[in-house]
C-alpha cells in the first residue's frame, strides 16, 4: 500500500480487570467463538461491524503459500496488510460511535454507569483480541526481513480503540442531557440558564467537547455515519431545551436552522437529539446545541442606545440648564422615538434585511420575525455571562446595606465587569456591519420551507411572519411588546 506497518507491539489496555467477553465460549475455537459472539450481539451491532477475523485469517494462508523470493509475495503481503488495517479502523469507527450513544461525561460521569457499556466492553476486546491473533498469525509467514521492514516503520501500533478512554472536557449528547436535568451535575460542569421561552430553556454550557450521533429524523434519510465530533470552545456552547409537537416538527426546525446557518444567517448547530413523548399525546422533549452567540439582542441593543441617549441629553441640560432639550423624561419611552432613525441603526437595519433576504433565497419563511430574534456576536467575548444574567441591568454598583461584605464586593465587582463588557459590545456594534460585530438571526420554532411566487405572495399578503407594532410609540408598562425596527417594520 506505500503505506508502511503500523509494527507489531499492539497493546491494548484492558477495559476492566473482571471482564470476560465470553464466559459461556472460552472452550471453542476463537474462529467459532467470534462467529458466535456476532449471533449474540445480533440486533446490538451488526455482524459486519466485527473484526472478520475467518476473511483475515484466509489471506494470510494465502501468503504463507507463497515462496519468501515469489514475485507475487511483496503484493501480497500488502493485500494482507490493507485488510488488517481496514478492519481495524472499521472496528474502531464503531466503538467510537457506541460510545457516543452512551452517557457520559469525563471526569464527571463515568461511562461504566451506562447500562450499555456492558456490551460495548465486550465488543471491544473481542476485535482486540481478533487482531492479536491474527497478527499473530501472520508474524509466523514472515521473513526476518518482512518482519524487520515493518518494525522500524514510524507509524504508531495498529490498536483496537480503548472505549473507556475519553478526552479531558469531553462529553457524549446523552451525557449532556442527563446534566440538563440533575441540579449537581449542572453546579459541577457550571452550566447556567442564559434564557427562557414559552416552550423551551436556553443554557450555556463550558465544555471542551461533545460527542454525539445525529438521530434520524423523519424525512432525513439514513443516519447520517460515525460518530459526530465537534469542538467547541469553553462557554460557547447553547443548549436549547424545550418541547414540540412531534418528532417531525422537532426535525423541521433543526433542518431550517442547519440550512440558515451554512450561509451564515443563523448560529450553528453542534448537535441534537430527539428524546421523545413522556407519554402518549404530550408533547415531546428535545434538545439543540449550538453556538452560544454573544448578545445583544436587536431590541436589547436598542434600549441601552435609549438610556445612553437619555444620560447624554440629561448630561447636557444640566450642564446648560435648559430642560427642554430631553425629548422625554428618562426611561418615559420603551425605545426613545429618535433612536431608529440614527444612522448606525438604519444600517443595522439594512443588515437585518440582507439577512431576511438571504433567509427567502432559502426558501425559509421565519415565521417569528421581531427584534428579539436578531442577535449581534462579537468574537472574543464569549467567555463572559454576568451580562447575560444580570440582563445589562443599570444598577448602582456601589449599592448594598454593608457596602462592605464579601457578597457585597463580589457583586459590585461582577456588575463593573458587566458594565465594561456592555461598552465593549456597543462599541463594537457601532463600528457597524462591516466591524467586528455581526448579526445572526434565532429561533426558527415557527420557522417553514415556502416554495413558488404563488405561495410567497399568499405569505406575504397575511403578513410574512411579522409581528408586533412600533414600541417606539407605547410607553414602559408590563405589558409593552417587543418592535420590529430590524425587520423594517417601523
Amino acid at each position: 500500500s506505500g503505506r508502511g506497518w503500523p509494527g507489531l507491539a499492539l497493546a491494548y489496555p484492558e477495559v476492566r480487570a473482571s471482564l470476560n467477553p465470553w464466559p459461556v465460549l472460552s472452550g471453542m475455537k476463537f474462529g467459532h467463538r467470534i462467529l458466535a459472539e456476532m449471533q449474540a450481539h445480533e440486533g446490538v451491532t451488526p455482524a459486519s461491524s466485527f473484526f472478520q477475523y475467518k476473511a483475515v485469517k484466509k489471506s494470510i494462508k494465502r501468503l504463507g503459500q507463497l515462496t519468501p523470493d515469489a514475485a507475487q509475495r511483496a503484493e501480497a503481503l500488502s493485500a494482507v496488510l490493507e485488510v488488517i488495517e481496514a478492519e481495524v479502523q472499521k472496528v474502531n469507527v464503531r466503538t467510537q460511535t457506541w460510545q457516543s450513544e452512551l452517557d457520559w461525561i469525563d471526569g464527571t460521569l463515568s461511562i461504566y454507569e451506562d447500562p450499555g457499556f456492558g456490551r460495548l466492553g465486550e465488543y471491544a476486546a473481542l476485535n482486540s483480541t481478533a487482531l492479536r491473533k491474527a497478527v499473530k498469525k501472520l508474524d509466523k509467514q514472515l521473513t526476518l526481513s518482512e518482519r524487520a521492514g515493518m518494525i522500524r516503520s514510524r507509524f504508531d501500533p495498529l490498536v483496537v480503540t480503548d472505549p473507556t478512554r475519553t478526552n479531558r472536557g469531553e462529553a457524549s449528547v446523552g451525557g449532556v442531557v442527563r446534566a440538563l436535568a440533575d441540579p449537581e451535575l449542572r453546579a459541577k460542569l457550571r452550566i447556567k440558564p442564559i434564557g427562557e421561552g414559552a416552550n423551551a430553556k436556553v443554557w450555556l454550557a463550558s465544555l471542551g467537547m461533545v460527542q454525539g450521533v445525529l438521530g434520524r429524523g423523519e424525512g432525513r434519510g439514513a443516519e447520517r455515519p460515525g460518530p459526530r465530533v465537534t469542538a467547541v470552545g469553553a462557554a460557547d456552547l447553547a443548549i436549547k431545551d424545550g418541547v414540540w409537537r412531534s418528532e417531525a416538527e422537532f426535525v423541521a426546525e433543526v433542518t431550517v436552522q442547519e440550512r440558515a446557518a451554512s450561509v451564515g444567517v443563523a448560529p450553528q448547530i453542534y448537535f441534537w437529539r430527539w428524546l421523545g413523548h413522556s407519554t402518549p399525546g404530550s408533547t415531546g422533549r428535545g434538545v439543540i446545541g449550538m453556538a452560544r452567540l454573544s448578545q445583544p439582542s436587536f431590541f436589547q441593543w436598542l434600549r441601552w442606545l435609549t438610556v445612553q441617549r437619555h444620560k447624554q441629553l440629561a448630561a447636557r441640560s444640566a450642564h446648560s440648564g435648559w430642560r427642554s432639550l430631553v425629548t422625554a423624561p428618562a426611561g418615559e419611552w420603551l425605545i426613545d422615538p429618535a433612536v431608529p432613525k440614527l444612522p448606525i441603526v438604519a444600517r443595522w437595519r439594512c443588515e437585518a434585511r440582507r439577512l431576511q433576504t438571504e433567509l427567502r433565497r432559502l426558501n425559509i419563511s421565519h415565521g417569528d420575525v421581531h427584534d428579539m430574534n436578531f442577535v449581534f456576536h462579537i468574537p472574543g467575548e464569549h467567555n463572559d455571562t454576568e451580562l447575560a444574567l444580570a440582563g445589562g441591568a443599570e444598577a448602582d454598583p456601589g449599592g448594598g446595606e454593608d457596602g462592605g461584605g464579601s457578597d457585597a464586593q463580589d457583586a459590585s465587582a461582577a456588575l463593573l465587569r458587566s458594565k465594561a463588557r456592555k461598552y465593549r459590545l456597543m462599541d463594537a456594534i457601532a463600528q457597524g456591519p462591516g466591524g467586528p460585530a455581526r448579526l445572526f438571526v434565532i429561533d426558527f420554532g415557527s420557522a417553514r420551507m415556502i416554495k413558488g411566487r404563488v405561495a410567497w405572495l399568499l405569505h406575504d399578503l397575511i403578513g410574512g411572519g411579522y409581528r408586533l407594532a412600533d414600541a417606539s410609540k407605547l410607553k414602559i408598562s408590563p405589558a409593552t411588546p417587543v418592535h420590529n425596527i430590524a425587520a423594517g417594520m417601523a
